[in-house]
């Protein structure tokens, strides 16, 4: 049984999917593509259990056919092959697999295709979108650096979707920030909230093609996303926990405003981080009369630099607050917006703030992000 296929056709198909596999899978199958070739399509599987990544291609003259394939010396040889047509054989008793190319061929010893773990899905779904690739690829991205790395926090460490009433919520939290993107689109409706798991949002960020739509197939357990016009599907298992209320942490009521320029602040905490603790990364702010004055020092070596920029504050008195200049900057150079506004709440009698902080862009009516992060308390 055979396949002829262009090697680079091939290889950018299986680069798509390579992200997915683990170096060291739970299963060592896991560790292969799974090629399946029926009627003239060839569909090419990778996972790792939690998330289940197939792409679709048409090709001609080929035989039916299923076979895993390793994964790692299937991409080294394609990636070392020039642009030609190669011919993929099967061999039915070993599971061998010979590619021939212009140059020779190339014989890997592949593995029994029914040992390749699937995912069904069924009919019986819950809700179903269709949505703006362009938008969510967007929203995504501003949520990914923000949700938790900690593995043993399933909840923190993936992002929130929130589906209400013309509007997709997208929300992101690693305790000391968190941000929430409203997207408006007519196609959303009431339907039950879902976390999806960081790994397949990543896999998901670098497949969306920005000028696609794609489809949101939400199952009891687990996701679909549909790309490329139905080519490419993942299939996410969705995390059955209890996502923070992020409503409720996000002060509403501000006595003081700042509104800045994101680039000018970015690259003035740039150069002041170089004189910060190096554990607490700890600068502070002090506003009045339309200045905002950054301090950052480290005490025990004498060093300190200051530097002030122009705002536009709003507020009934001078206020000072400190944050970790580390946590601060991730989050602002992840807003793709030139005007930012700093939304504070009440402060003490000495002026001091030590309560959460509102930043959010000045964005359009069809998009509208929140973050918070929280102070240094002093």
């Amino acid at each position: 049984m055979k396949l002829e296929i262009s090697s680079s056709s091939l290889y950018k198909k299986i680069t798509m999917l390579a992200g997915v596999i683990n170096a060291k899978p739970l299963v060592a199958i896991l560790e292969d593509f799974l090629f399946s070739v029926k009627d003239n399509v060839l569909s090419i599987t990778a996972s790792d259990l939690q998330t289940t990544i197939t792409t679709k291609m048409k090709v001609q003259n080929a035989d039916d056919f299923s076979v895993a394939i390793p994964s790692r010396i299937l991409l080294d040889t394609l990636k070392n092959l020039s642009n030609q047509n190669i011919t993929i054989i099967s061999e039915e008793k070993c599971n061998n697999i010979t590619i021939k190319s212009d140059f020779g061929e190339y014989v890997i010893a592949g593995h029994n295709a029914n040992e390749f773990p699937t995912v069904t899905i069924d009919n019986n779904f819950e809700n179903q979108f269709t949505f703006s690739g362009k938008k969510l690829k967007r929203a995504l991205q501003t949520c990914f650096p923000i949700s938790s790395n900690d593995a043993l926090k399933p909840a923190l460490n993936s992002i929130y979707f929130d589906f209400i009433d013309n509007e997709l919520i997208c929300v992101s939290t690693d305790i000391h920030r968190l941000v929430k993107y409203e997207l408006v689109d007519e196609n959303i409706a009431q339907a039950k909230s879902i976390i999806v798991p960081k790994k397949s949002v990543q896999q998901l960020i670098n497949l969306i093609d920005d000028a696609e739509d794609l489809q949101i197939t939400n199952y009891n357990g687990r996701v679909c996303f549909y790309l490329h016009e139905g080519a490419t599907q993942i299939i996410a298992s969705t995390i059955n926990e209890k996502f923070p209320s992020y409503d409720t942490v996000i002060p509403h009521n501000y006595a003081n405003i700042m509104t800045i320029y994101r680039l000018d602040l970015v690259a003035s905490l740039k150069r002041l981080m170089i004189y910060t603790n190096a554990v607490s990364h700890q600068i502070q702010f002090s506003i009045e009369d339309n200045k905002l004055t950054i301090l950052a020092e480290e005490v025990n070596c004498g060093n300190m630099a200051v530097e002030t920029i122009p705002c536009s504050y709003r507020g009934v008195q001078p206020m000072s607050i400190m944050f970790n200049v580390k946590i601060l900057l991730d989050l602002l150079q992840n807003i793709d917006f030139d005007e930012i506004t700093f939304k504070f709440s009440d402060v003490d009698e000495n002026g001091k703030s030590n309560k959460a902080v509102v930043i959010s862009p000045n964005s359009g009516d069809e998009e509208k992000i929140t973050s918070l992060v929280m102070p240094i308390y002093s």
